[in-house]
């Protein structure tokens, strides 16, 4: 005789949902090993020391208090056009960067020196010089026009020369957590590390002229010749600095675009940072305003020079020195796109570096301005070792 067993419902779903759950963990798993394997492949072969070098083009903002010599008022506009936009600060800078990196292999740690040095050099100058004038000059009745002139003829110049230096110096260390947030075929690189900049920059600027001329008399047998003119001069030299120190934090992250890691691949590359930097900004230099009044007379067509030289004059010196202890923030980013194959990559992007209140501007008191740095840069690493 034959028994047909009959089996509940319910005992066949869970049969069923246990032998989905041991299949699906069955497929994980090997997914998990095959993806560990290739990782382990891939770190085999990844170079465990980068070098990296490269430059920048960046734009500057340095700006400082305008130096406006109370003597200015004396040139009138509807002659001469101000000379105050020479003393506009350098508009770009170029420099070097280097890089160095430890990553040793199996532990998503990196540790990284790098350096970025910064310089520019530039000169602004205006000069208005008005066509002299002819005074015509009567001796004994014979009217010879070209025997005077004005002198000095009347001018008003502005020059400033400007030099400035920026060095960053980072020293940080980090993980790689990319995998699990961004995928196996990403980066995201955190990090903690200690920041130094040093900023100087040196001004010389000198702005002088003649606003004047006066003659009166044009005949010596009766009246005499009288001449009078001002002449003005300012000049300020100023060298100013910031250095500081401080913690930072970072964050780098970069997903592949295109490509094999195994091969050759494109990845887009971004990262924020910011740090505090702890430090003195100084100044020091010179400020001179000179003003004189000369005069000349002459009578009777000898001819003779009765008197000439400065009627009046007066000169105000100032000695600029300050320092100060400083509290920097600094925030940053940056972006761009990589080629990298096996051990080289080539970077390009666009980067911004913020310093908020880090230079001292101002010329008879402390007037904070910030530093800031932003443009493309390029860079080119090789890996060793692996």
């Amino acid at each position: 005789m034959s028994e047909l067993i009959t089996t509940p419902s319910r005992a066949i779903g869970a049969d069923f949902r246990w032998k989905l759950f041991a299949t699906a963990s069955t497929m994980a798993l090997c997914v998990s090993v095959g993806l560990a394997q290739t990782a382990m492949a891939e770190d085999a072969d990844h170079p465990t020391v980068w070098i990296e070098l490269g430059g920048q083009l960046e734009r500057v903002t340095d700006n400082s208090e305008v130096f406006a010599p109370p003597f200015l008022e004396k040139f009138d506009p509807a002659i001469f056009h101000s000379v105050l936009p020479v003393q506009e600060p350098l508009h770009y800078s170029n420099g070097a960067e280097g890089k160095i990196s430890f990553e040793p292999a199996g532990t998503n740690i990196v540790a990284s020196a790098s350096v970025r040095y910064g310089r520019s050099n530039g000169r602004k100058a205006d000069y208005q010089r008005l066509p002299a004038i002819k005074f015509p000059v009567t001796v004994f009745g014979a009217t010879k026009p070209t025997d005077s002139y004005e002198s000095p003829p009347r001018h008003f110049n502005g020059a400033t020369d400007n030099t400035e230096r920026q060095l960053i110096v980072d020293f940080r260390a980090g993980k790689d957590i990319g995998v699990g947030m961004f995928g196996v075929h990403s980066s995201s690189l955190v990090s903690l590390g200690i920041r130094f900049a040093q900023f100087t920059a040196s001004t010389h600027t000198n702005i002088n002229g003649v606003p004047d001329f006066t003659q009166v008399g044009h005949e010596f047998k009766y009246t005499g010749l009288f001449q009078s003119h001002h002449r003005y001069t300012g000049d300020v030299d100023t060298d100013r600095s910031f250095r500081g120190l401080g913690p930072s934090l970072s964050w780098e992250s970069s997903a592949r675009m295109l490509g094999r890691g195994d091969d050759s691949e494109i990845t887009i590359d971004w990262g924020v940072s910011g740090s505090v930097l702890f430090g003195r900004q100084k100044v020091s230099g010179e400020r001179n305003i000179t003003g004189s009044h000369y005069k000349s007379m002459q009578r009777f067509g000898l001819p003779v020079v009765i008197y000439t030289g400065v009627a009046s004059a007066y000169h105000h010196p100032h000695n600029i020195d300050r320092s100060r202890s400083v509290i920097v923030p600094n925030v940053g980013g940056f972006a761009g796109l990589s080629y990298r194959y096996s051990n080289a990559k080539l970077s390009l992007g666009y980067r911004a570096d913020f310093f908020f209140g880090a230079m001292d501007g101002g010329i008879e008191t402390r007037k904070p301005y910030d530093r800031n740095f932003y443009g493309p840069f390029a860079t080119v690493s090789i890996g060793l070792g692996g």
